[in-house]
This record gives C-alpha cells, sequence and structure tokens, in this order.
C-alpha cells in the first residue's frame, strides 16, 4: 500500500467491505484493527501495549474496547494515545466509522488526518452508508470503493466523488462486486472480490 494511503469503502450489509478491508490490510507489515464487533484476528493489545507494540517491525494486532456503548469515547482515548506516542509507520482499520464519529468532522479520527502524513499512517475505514461518513473523512481519501448502494440520499451523496458513469452502476453491482474509484484521478473501474472471500463471509460479517 502507498504511503499515507486514506481508503474508504461504502456498501449495504452484507456486500463485502469487511471482506475487501481485511484483504487489503493483509499486504501491511504493521496494521492496527479497531475490532468493536470482535472479528478480526489478530494479537489483542491496550493502550498499554501500544508503546512496546511499536517498537517491533511487524505485527497485526486487534485493540477491542472494553465499553461497546461508548465507542465515541474509546475511539478518543485510542486515537489521543496513538497520537502523542507518535506512532508511526502502521495501518489503522476502522469499520462502521460512524459508530466512532457520529457524523461529526472534529471527532479523533479526523483529527489523526492531520499527523497521517508526518507518522505515515495508513487510514483504511468502512460504512454501510456514505452519508454517515464525515465530510472530512471523504474529501482525505485516496481511494473509494462502492459495493452495491441503492438509497437515493446516499447515490446523491456518492455524486460529489463519483464519475456518472460509475455512479450509475452502483445500483446494479452485483454480489461481491463493488466499483473502485481514484479519487485524485477520477478514474475508475469495476471489481470483484477473489472468489476465496466468498468461503469467509460464512465466518465473519462484511
Amino acid at each position: 500500500m502507498d504511503e499515507c494511503t486514506i481508503a474508504a469503502i461504502v456498501g449495504r450489509r452484507g456486500s463485502g467491505k469487511s471482506s475487501l478491508m481485511k484483504l487489503m490490510a493483509a499486504g501491511d507489515r504493521r496494521t492496527l484493527a479497531w475490532d468493536w464487533r470482535g472479528e478480526y484476528v489478530g494479537e489483542l493489545v491496550t493502550l498499554d501495549d501500544l508503546p512496546q507494540l511499536f517498537t517491533r517491525k511487524a505485527f497485526t494486532a486487534v485493540y477491542r474496547p472494553d465499553r461497546r456503548q461508548k465507542l465515541l469515547a474509546e475511539f478518543d482515548g485510542l486515537g489521543f494515545a496513538l497520537t502523542e506516542l507518535e506512532c508511526s509507520d502502521f495501518t489503522l482499520v476502522v469499520d462502521e466509522v460512524w459508530q466512532i464519529t457520529h457524523g461529526y468532522d472534529d471527532s479523533r479520527i479526523c483529527q489523526m488526518l492531520r499527523v497521517t502524513r508526518p507518522q505515515r499512517i495508513n487510514i483504511l475505514f468502512a460504512n454501510q452508508r456514505p452519508t454517515g461518513v464525515p465530510g472530512t473523512l471523504l474529501s482525505e481519501a485516496n481511494t473509494l470503493d462502492v459495493f452495491h448502494i441503492h438509497n437515493r440520499a446516499d447515490l446523491t451523496a456518492l455524486s460529489a466523488y463519483l464519475p456518472a458513469d460509475a455512479l450509475a452502476a452502483v445500483p446494479t453491482l452485483p454480489e461481491l462486486s463493488y466499483v473502485h474509484v481514484n479519487l485524485l484521478t477520477r478514474e475508475w473501474e469495476p471489481r470483484m472480490l477473489p472468489p476465496f472471500t466468498r468461503a469467509q463471509r460464512r465466518l465473519t460479517h462484511a
């Protein structure tokens, strides 16, 4: 993955978002997943483990919040620690990003965008609805992957980022298919998850 990649993934529940995000992160040598649903495999870590974790050249780590009813506050603590400890050169994976932003542009993950370049942090984030993603996050994304969506409000929101022909393809996308858009060049292409992810979907939410 290129340095300082900010990748957005949107689509209906069960469309393949989590499978794609895991596939994208698998190629990185240092990854930390915010795992509020308990579906990622890796070394479980706490805030106290972060200083030692980031001395290692490679890791696949998972942070699971203790208080699922207070996810916004839990991620605020994690994001603050990653910033203050100047943790660098890693990929942060966040599924259902609405849970930790509630649509606010001043949420912790949006604030972290200011340090992604100097600290070399890649961010992969997904959400069911693009209307639930803060504009700050989408505006900073390098790529946007869109699975099947047919809600009119969501399609209208996507029209600011997708070329017209790409947008027209979104409501008719078959299972596990998606539109990949380079937001820097506006070039796009249809893609499909590899066949092996179909079996993986029985073991995890997507």
